[in-house]
């Protein structure tokens, strides 16, 4: 018989504008951007605990997919664990109920677009926020993403 697959459980979530402890580990956190709320999961490797500035690696996922499914899909977070980065997957926007979440690219793309979300000012923000917090290097900070992303 087969055994079925065990997933990791889901990180766990912290409350608005609430940041994790610097503890190794993976965190779903959200923050106030403008006046929306925005989601991301945050992947701190263990040398977060040796307190020296580290890179940040932000992740973009492709439209209608997701901060947790980009994660698993790239393996980054396994990466940033090895390597000692923080990676950071910030989660875009769809109408409520809506399962197509995208990044407003300017030009396109779906909701995002639609609505002018300010995702710029989101990742802005996001980004120094983890400067401030971990202390991660701010000339060492770089961006990936997949297709919208």
């Amino acid at each position: 018989m087969d055994r079925p697959t065990l997933r990791p459980a889901p990180p766990p979530i912290l409350p608005l504008d609430g940041m994790p402890p610097p503890t190794p580990g993976d965190y779903l956190c959200a923050l106030r951007a403008g006046d929306r709320e925005r989601v991301y999961l945050l992947h701190l490797p263990p040398a977060i605990r040796e307190g020296r500035a580290l890179p940040l690696v932000v992740m973009l996922h492709g439209r209608a997919s997701s901060s947790r499914h980009f994660s698993r899909l790239t393996g980054m977070s396994a990466t940033a664990a090895r390597a000692g980065f923080v990676a950071v997957y910030p989660q875009g926007t769809d109408r409520p109920g809506g399962r197509q979440l995208t990044w407003n690219g300017g030009f396109c793309c779906g909701y995002a677009r639609e609505a002018g979300v300010d995702d710029v000012g989101f990742l802005r923000g996001l980004i120094e926020r983890l400067h401030a917090t971990y202390g991660t290097d701010p000339r060492r900070t770089y961006a990936a993403g997949h297709s919208n992303g």
